[in-house]
């Protein structure tokens, strides 16, 4: 038998089972990813040591206290008294699976099943999950909860809400979502206009201005994150140079083959949009370039603009040419469920570290 025919058959299952068992379909992949990736503390406990007193300032012994400079999640723990090491883990887990189950069904409802499914195993396969999965009690769980529900929201309050609830959290969300907006609007969804950009930015702008009066209010002097990063600035650029190829990899893994399928089709038919993804890129690239944690960093900014691409991708080639949308569709189906089982690794400095599943830090 063929591999084309193997393969056509393999998509026609799959189709099959999102229209009839989608979200079974999606718990059982779900599971699959968390068994082959395993679950991790972040080496980090700075945010669970917050959560202990969300009032006051770290230990003076803790000279760089930037962690105090995104409180939600500390006070989400403080308020719901889950600050032992076993309940903030639980948590964060708890935070996580409601972003993948935010974007589940948020896809779900607005693309139809067989797509959402699709882009749900791309998720999967993504980075991001082995970042989100492996460092519980980061707030990491927030940004990406926020942004799942950025990546399909339409209300101007809904938008401006999300943006300064990510601005309390973390900095990542600063350049994320006023991109991911961009992208949507240049997509042509109708319920996105112009406008939910500057609401957007006045989301996060009310944000940084409230972070800082809590900051102010309870007498808490922080080291901003700027200020941390200014003794390895000189250092970082040649430090992310080391492993480049490996590096650059970790970024999007699997997921790079099926983005660069999908930036084909977004080059022949949507040459905008296509620039603009190619700007984020360069921009959230910039942005990782000086940071420790690559991984960790770029993909939390990059996964949502990437499976949306990927989602506009689809559209732009059934709407011209069937064939051509039947082939992306099966080439973006064989990158995710091979992303899904294959072994994940991440970097930190000039370090590689595997998944919990496959050895860990």
């Amino acid at each position: 038998m063929r591999l084309a025919t193997l393969i056509a058959q393999a998509e026609a299952r799959f189709d099959r089972i999102a229209r009839s068992h989608f979200l079974v379909a999606a718990l059982c992949l779900l599971l699959v990813a968390v068994a082959l990736n395993g679950l991790g503390h972040s080496p980090d406990v700075s945010y669970r040591v917050v959560a202990h007193d969300p009032f006051s300032r770290m230990s003076p012994k803790v000279k760089n206290n930037y962690h105090q400079t995104s409180p939600l999640l500390p006070l989400l723990g403080h308020y719901a008294h889950l600050t032992s090491k076993r309940r903030f883990f639980a948590l964060c887990l708890a935070l996580t699976g409601g972003g993948f189950a935010a974007f589940c069904l948020a896809a779900r409802k607005r693309l139809g099943p067989e797509p959402a499914l699709l882009l749900f195993v791309l998720l999967l396969a993504h980075p991001v999950t082995t970042v989100l999965l492996s460092w519980l009690g980061m707030p990491d769980c927030l940004t990406f909860l926020f942004t799942a529900l950025l990546l399909f929201a339409r209300s101007y309050g809904l938008v401006a809400v999300l943006s300064c609830l990510g601005a309390w959290n973390h900095p990542v969300f600063y350049f994320a979502a006023p991109v991911l907006l961009l992208l949507r609007k240049l997509a042509g969804e109708e319920a996105i206009t112009w406008r939910h950009i500057p609401v957007c930015c006045l989301g996060l702008l009310a944000g940084w201005a409230t972070v800082a009066w809590f900051l102010h209010a309870n007498e808490i002097t922080v080291a901003g994150r700027v200020d941390y990063l200014k003794p390895f600035l000189k250092g970082r650029p040649a430090m992310n140079l080391q492993h480049l190829p490996l590096r650059l990899f970790s970024l999007h893994g699997l997921v790079w083959f099926g983005l660069i399928a999908a930036a084909a089709t977004l080059f022949a038919r949507g040459r905008v949009y296509f620039a603009a993804l190619c700007l984020a890129h360069l921009l959230f690239g910039a942005v990782t370039f000086f940071m420790a944690d690559t991984t960790r960093v770029f993909s939390l900014l990059a996964w949502a603009p990437a499976l949306h691409a990927v989602g506009h991708a689809l559209k732009l080639a059934g709407a011209s040419d069937e064939r051509a949308r039947g082939d992306l569709h099966a080439a973006l189906l064989l990158v995710a469920l091979c992303g899904v089982v294959v072994p994940r690794v991440f970097l930190v400095s000039v370090k590689i570290y595997t998944a919990p599943f496959w050895g860990g830090m």
